[in-house]
């Protein structure tokens, strides 16, 4: 029986060393994630990187515009009301394309000029999948997320979005360049809506 008395106060320590270490284990590894999935403080917006599977599936369904036919004018999007959103530029010219997506910018699309074109859509969307091609002839859209070169890529993926407050809108800054003068066309496509902008540089 005095043995026994002797082994509670050890055994009691060492199962409460247990719990204190599993505690801190866990708070650690709590930490780390909530570090990793929490948007920076020093950005308004958190912009998640999307699934590679998913953008793939994406560039696997046929794009939603075809070449124009002999005889055929193009005919670019007139300007759209800005969506009713405090936050977005009021003197901007707003293109639909057709889903939930409104771009400004590409009214000034110039040949052989990097333009910056802004993509906005409700808040928390994404992502969206943004391929383009000259439609009255040869001719490609290049795409960029920064201005420190020129665009060099033939599609444009844009996060989803999360942004602080449920109603504001949410912006995509990007860059296009094109250095053929004709008739373009950029398609959208989020897995569920799919989009058309056209466009005409000179």
């Amino acid at each position: 029986m005095p043995s026994r008395l002797r082994r509670g106060p050890i055994t009691v320590g060492i199962a409460f060393a247990v719990v204190l270490v599993s505690s801190a284990i866990y708070l650690a590894q709590s930490n780390q994630l909530q570090t990793r999935s929490s948007k920076p403080t020093n950005s308004p917006n958190w912009e998640r990187s999307p699934d590679p599977s998913f953008v793939g599936l994406l560039r696997s369904r046929a794009q939603p515009f075809a070449p124009l036919q002999a005889g055929q004018s193009c005919r670019p999007q007139t300007a759209v009301a800005p969506p009713s959103a405090p936050d977005l530029p009021s003197s901007q010219s707003y293109i639909g394309d057709g889903g939930a997506l409104f771009v400004y910018g590409i009214d000034h699309m110039t040949v052989a000029t990097i333009v910056p074109v802004t993509w906005v859509a409700p808040n928390g969307w994404g992502p969206v999948l943004v391929r383009g091609t000259r439609l009255d002839g040869p001719g490609q859209i290049l795409f960029s997320r920064s201005n420190l070169a020129r665009p060099d890529a033939t599609e444009l993926v844009l996060g989803l979005q999360i942004a602080p407050s449920a109603s504001q809108w949410i912006k995509w800054t990007t860059y296009v360049y094109v250095s053929e003068a004709g008739c373009y066309a950029m398609g959208t496509d989020d897995g569920h809506l799919r989009g058309v902008v056209l466009f005409r540089a000179d």
